[in-house]
């Protein structure tokens, strides 16, 4: 009997072994190589440097194409600020005409800090006041600058009390539409 526990133990040995070796092979075989079938399955995911370069190239040329465009809406929005500016000015105008004889003549008299506009993208001026009418300027300062449809824009009130809306330095209208209301 002795014999044949070793004989037995000796075939499992062998036998391990031998499983043991070819559990290896596969896996030697599956990380080093992989089956056609695996390899459908499982493919490679990534950009080449082609693509890559393609892409960027593609993003740079709408950037290209877009930007302009919204330093353009940019610039129309800025001029809110002038207009918003001017109106605020017009009015504190109305309200000192109605406790004094004639209109303010300077910014500090109408509680207005400063010479810039509210968002500070225009210089603002007053000129010709009287006691029929007077004349606010705003002129673009800083980014706002390279705005040139709308280099500034005037706040007018005439003699017989009418607002005058205008634009680059006309004394009668506002030629490139610069004002919006």
């Amino acid at each position: 009997m002795p014999l044949r526990s070793t004989c037995i133990g000796f075939q499992f040995r062998v036998t391990a072994r031998q499983c043991q070796w070819h559990l290896t092979q596969s896996a030697h075989a599956l990380f080093m190589s992989p089956s056609p079938a695996f390899q459908a399955t499982h493919q490679r995911t990534g950009f080449t440097l082609i693509e890559s370069l393609i892409s960027i190239a593609l993003i740079g040329a709408l950037m290209g194409i877009a930007l302009p465009q919204l330093e353009f809406q940019w610039q129309k929005t800025r001029r809110q600020d002038a207009q918003n500016s001017l109106m605020q000015l017009h009015l504190r105008q109305l309200q000192w005409r109605g406790l004094h004889p004639q209109y303010a003549s300077s910014l500090s008299e109408l509680n207005w800090t400063g010479a810039l506009s509210i968002s500070k993208h225009y210089q603002l001026s007053l000129q010709s006041s009287n006691a029929q009418g007077y004349i606010l300027h705003a002129t673009p300062v800083g980014l706002q600058s390279r705005d040139t449809t709308c280099s500034s824009m005037s706040l007018r009130i005439s003699e017989n009390a009418k607002v005058l809306r205008t634009s680059n330095a006309s004394l009668l209208n506002d030629a490139e539409a610069c004002w919006k209301w």
